[in-house]
């Protein structure tokens, strides 16, 4: 941006407030780039003119719908593994050799391979094509077949959380639905009306049982 020469200079932050105030649309990355300035800076400058009214406040964007479910988490047994400390690992390799030299690994030394196999056929994604317990991508998805082992999508697992009470499991829609803050800040605790009455009065309870114990004392 080009200022007249019979004027100072502004600063970087006057300049992020001039390009703010010349299309409050832009991103801090790009007010930075106009502004010469720290994207830090610009940021600081639109923080200044919505707290003096000057620009409307950015609607804070929610965070995004999770697509996928964390994976369990591994037993403790599988630490002591033949796999550990192994490095370079073969069981991460696309080589053909490294990949047989660790299914021969897995199926003559390791002693926790069954307990290996029963873990990444109910945590590793499909899509993982390291070796696990002597197994590829392709004999796992027989392995789930044969026992049954359905893995529904993570969209899917989420939505059936989300949509029933963490306690008794009843369905929560409409006056059944109860939400509550949660512990943290932000979070949203959701129950439905009866366990949300159950725990009222559990609570309740506590409180009374506390004040005759301070009366007696």
């Amino acid at each position: 941006m080009d200022w007249p020469p019979d004027h100072i200079a502004p600063s970087p932050s006057d300049r992020a407030r001039l390009v703010w105030l010349d299309d409050p649309s832009l991103t801090s990355a790009e007010v930075a780039l106009l502004a010469g300035c720290r994207p830090a800076t610009a940021a600081n400058a639109r923080r200044s003119l919505e707290n003096y009214g000057v620009l409307e406040p950015r609607r804070e964007q929610r965070p995004r719908f999770p697509q996928s479910v964390p994976m369990p988490r591994a037993p403790a047994a599988l630490m002591q593994g033949a796999c550990v400390g192994v490095l370079p690992s073969p069981w991460t390799s696309d080589d053909p050799a490294d990949r047989t030299r660790a299914r021969l690994i897995c199926m003559t030394e390791c002693h926790v391979a069954a307990a290996c196999l029963d873990w990444a056929l109910a945590a590793v994604p499909v899509s993982d094509s390291a070796v696990y317990a002597g197994t590829g991508p392709s004999e796992r998805r027989a392995l789930r077949a044969a026992r049954g082992i359905k893995r529904p999508n993570a969209v899917t697992a989420i939505s059936a959380a989300r949509q029933s009470c963490p306690e008794c499991g009843t369905p929560l829609a409409g006056e059944n639905l109860i939400t509550e803050p949660g512990r943290r800040p932000g979070t949203v605790r959701r129950r439905c009306r009866n366990c949300t009455r159950i725990r009222k009065h559990e609570a309740y309870q506590r409180r009374r049982a506390a004040a005759a114990a301070e009366a007696a004392s």
